[in-house]
């Protein structure tokens, strides 16, 4: 009998795009099962948000350098943030981060340009002049090389098996992608930090894992719905704990 806690714990123990242990299709198992995922992602993340105030607490790193918080405070109306956070954000996250774990072509093309993208964007944000354009630049040929690389890939035979065999590598790789990504949401980070670093993206670390169960088993359109209640929910509870300021140790798991 199906149940969504052993599709879950079956996909994470060695994730493959083989449905071993499928969700089914009929409309109340997904709704339950994607639920279910979502009390799961809230209840682990709010262990890491516990988690990173006591360190903020014990004085053993200060995320007042987090660039999002400010970020999104400039937003204006709480109504524009969520909009903003809640939805905009998460889709386009989840096809830099998610989309290519169908692994063709497009999806493939489509999630590099945008991962270069979003790195070029975080990185250029501490830079200017000259070395802005640097960065730029070797982003771009990067992102070539990337698309040349997966070709010949394709042409040698070599990608089916990559994206076959080795699918649990290529999934956790877009797991430790994504957090690693949100580092740059600091604008410098402290040896504290770095150390810390681990911790600091374990927000990220459970979604981005929990987004691609549901982007493998049930398709693209519920990890961006996840993702999307993710966010929403925890930057309302910001808001109204916060009186509408965002506290560091929620706003480390965006």
């Amino acid at each position: 009998m199906y149940t969504p806690s052993q599709a879950l714990r079956s996909f994470l123990a060695k994730p493959s795009r083989q449905a071993t242990y499928a969700v089914p299709k009929d409309r109340g198992t997904r709704w339950r099962t994607f639920a279910f995922v979502l009390v799961v992602d809230l209840a682990l993340t709010f262990v890491a948000i516990l988690l990173i105030s006591g360190l903020e607490a014990a004085g053993l790193v200060d995320n007042s350098n987090h660039r999002v918080t400010e970020s999104l405070n400039a937003l204006g109306p709480w109504w524009v943030i969520i909009i903003f956070a809640g939805l905009i954000i998460p889709f386009f996250e989840e096809v830099t981060f998610r989309l290519y774990l169908r692994p063709v072509a497009r999806n493939t093309w489509i999630s590099t340009i945008l991962l270069l993208f979003y790195l070029s964007m975080a990185l250029m944000g501490g830079l200017r002049g000259a070395n802005a354009l640097t960065v730029a630049l070797v982003l771009v040929l990067g992102s070539l090389g990337v698309l040349i690389v997966v070709f010949w890939l394709k042409r040698l035979g070599v990608w089916p098996e990559i994206t076959g065999r080795y699918f649990h590598w290529l999934f956790w790789f877009s797991v430790v992608l994504f957090g690693v990504a949100h580092l740059l949401n600091f604008e410098s980070l402290s040896l504290q930090q770095l150390l810390f670093a681990p911790i600091l993206i374990l927000g990220q670390l459970i979604v981005g894992a929990l987004c691609g169960f549901l982007r493998v088993r049930m398709g693209f359109v519920w990890a961006v719905a996840l993702h999307a209640a993710h966010n929403t929910l925890l930057i309302g509870l910001a808001l109204l704990g916060q009186n509408g300021e965002f506290g560091q140790g929620i706003f480390c798991v965006f």
